[in-house]
């Protein structure tokens, strides 16, 4: 899609001129790997700029493609890509200049990020959009969808009024807060009192839907409460097969969240500042972080490889294991290169803290499973 790596492609103020250009571009590449196929619209002058794409993912080896996007005013920026099969793509949006730091994400389908172009001290620039497809089995097509701020429209007074007056859809059930109709059993209590705290944690008081990129926060909390009504209503529990897949979930966020605050030099840093003591550090440290990226990477090969049964078709898994993949690799990155500079920041800082609530409602989940009652 775009370019890659090396190639230049600008975007003209014509549609058309870009389609054929964009067209001469991608069968200069027929005869090697293309992955990213494009398609192009533009809508109203006076509106936000839309930009539409077609991904076509091949199966085998890695390519880079980057886009440059020309943006002209402040406000909001969104890339949304949604694309089939099992593949992984990372994103990394970048400002020109970099004027401040680079927007990433990584997983399975979908992917967004939202951004906002700030009024103050704005100029017209070119902002990079690059997309790596690691090398991997498994086709996918889909779509891309960019988003550019437009000309800012004021909105008159009477409108916003109408506006506020809209009423919010009734909550689905599983979002309002939780009572039990009758006495539960005491082993079922610690389960259901971390699935309301985290329940209440997405969505308030209010019920809006919270703001996740990754898109596991949701599908996890209906999986929660669906568990939660069979174990009331029909004594059902969940597989040892599942039990012993979200045991290693529950442990592997554990794990994370240790690089995340231990205080161990050979984990935390600050790194060495000799080359030779830096070096030694790193293979040091590096022992220590593997296991856990070993274990993030075995996770997210048994859900792809049907490993765990009861858990196919479900969203969540993949997404949260994305999810928890990304954020380790923030926090393993932070004492090396620096916070600031460090990969997923943006996506670590928001995701955490419900990160830790999920693993909280998981970890209290799988006590209730067969093998782990059965140990006890």
């Amino acid at each position: 899609m775009g370019r890659p790596a090396g190639h230049e492609v600008r975007r003209p103020s014509h549609g058309r001129c870009l389609l054929e250009r964009i067209k001469r571009l991608l069968s200069g590449f027929r005869s090697g790997l293309l992955v990213f196929a494009l398609a192009w619209a533009w809508y109203g002058p006076a509106a936000a700029e839309t930009l539409r794409y077609g991904l076509e993912i091949p199966d085998g080896n890695s390519v880079t493609y980057l886009l440059d996007l020309d943006v002209r005013h402040p406000g909001e920026l969104t890339v949304k890509a949604e694309w089939s099969g099992p593949r992984s793509l990372s994103f990394k949006l970048t400002p020109p200049d970099r004027a401040y730091g680079a927007l990433l994400r990584s997983g399975p389908s979908p992917q967004e990020i939202e951004t906002t172009v700030k009024a103050k001290g704005f100029t017209p620039g070119v902002w990079t959009l690059r997309i790596f497809a690691l090398s991997g089995k498994g086709l996918g097509e889909g779509s891309l969808v960019i988003e550019l701020p437009g000309p800012q429209v004021e909105v008159p007074e009477a409108t916003k009024h109408e506006a506020e007056k809209v009423e919010r859809p009734e909550p689905e059930p599983w979002m309002r807060p939780f009572h039990p109709s009758s006495p539960v059993r005491t082993d079922l209590v610690p389960f259901l009192e971390a699935t309301e705290r985290f329940r209440a944690d997405l969505f308030g008081n209010d019920y809006a839907a919270p703001h996740d990129v990754c898109q596991w926060q949701v599908p996890l909390m209906q999986y929660l409460a669906e568990a939660r009504a069979e174990m009331l209503n029909h004594s059902v529990r969940p597989s040892k097969t599942t039990g012993k897949f979200l045991e290693r979930l529950a442990a592997a966020i554990r794990s994370v969240d240790e690089l995340r605050t231990t205080d161990d030099p050979l984990v935390n840093g600050p790194a060495p500042g000799d080359t030779a003591m830096r070096n030694a550090w790193l293979k040091l440290r590096t022992r220590k972080i593997d296991p856990v990226e070993d274990e993030l990477d075995s996770l997210l090969s048994s859900l792809q490889r049907g490993h765990v049964p009861d858990l196919e078709g479900e969203e969540w898994p993949l997404r949260l294991v994305s999810c928890l993949t990304a954020c380790e690799r923030y926090f393993e990155q932070r004492p090396r290169v620096g916070e600031k500079r460090a990969g997923n920041r943006d996506l670590a800082l928001t995701q955490w803290s419900r990160v830790l609530s999920a693993g909280e409602a998981i970890s209290s989940l799988v006590e209730l499973t067969p093998s782990r009652r059965a140990s006890q």
